[in-house]
């Protein structure tokens, strides 16, 4: 009996010892989109204020679209600590669900998070799903995200004009590389 129960603990801390690893090696980020240097940069708000107001045809927004304004818009402040500097997040779209992925420094290591998310129309209001996410490598359901919910307060008040804007449509679509926006009343 003894036997079996230090077995039983070795393979407990084996796995903890896995998860520790892959929670520490960075995750895959997907590409920053290249800046266009020519001609002015459209503004996203306004596009889809615009497109709302309008209620013509079919909106697509790509996933670099969405990463340069969000390069262009956020700010990141100066850290209080020498040791610890923040990237700006990035979107990545794939069929159904929305990745969130967030990049730090943390005493010159490289960290990353990710927060998978998906939009749905329940009758007159959009609900935001949170689908799971991974810490660095190692993937983990919704409930473990929890640390992660300041980084999305922040970044939900920053881009509250875009958020508003973007719930005006009356269907959203998640694909593969960009948002389908249907602005057509009902």
């Amino acid at each position: 009996m003894k036997l079996a129960l230090q077995l039983l603990r070795l393979a407990g801390f084996s796995a903890l010892s896995a998860a520790c690893i892959l929670a520490h090696r960075p995750g895959p980020l997907p590409q920053v989109p290249a800046s266009r240097s020519s001609g002015k940069a459209t503004d996203l708000t306004d596009s889809l204020k615009q497109a709302a107001i309008k209620g013509s045809g079919l909106v697509e927004v790509s996933q670099d679209e969405i990463n340069r304004h969000l390069q262009r818009e956020l700010q990141l402040g100066p850290s209080a600590r020498a040791w610890l500097s923040a990237s700006l997040p990035l979107v990545e779209l794939q069929q159904q669900r929305l990745s969130l992925h967030f990049q730090w420094n943390l005493a010159g290591l490289r960290r990353t998070a990710r927060i998978d998310l998906s939009v749905a129309r329940r009758s007159q209001f959009f609900e935001i799903e949170v689908l799971g996410g991974a810490l660095g490598r190692l993937r983990l359901p919704r409930g473990l995200l929890k640390p992660l919910q300041p980084a999305l307060g922040q970044l939900h008040a920053a881009l509250q004009p875009e958020i508003q804007a973007l719930f005006q449509m009356n269907d959203i679509r998640i694909a593969q590389g960009k948002l389908v926006l249907d602005p057509h009343i009902p």
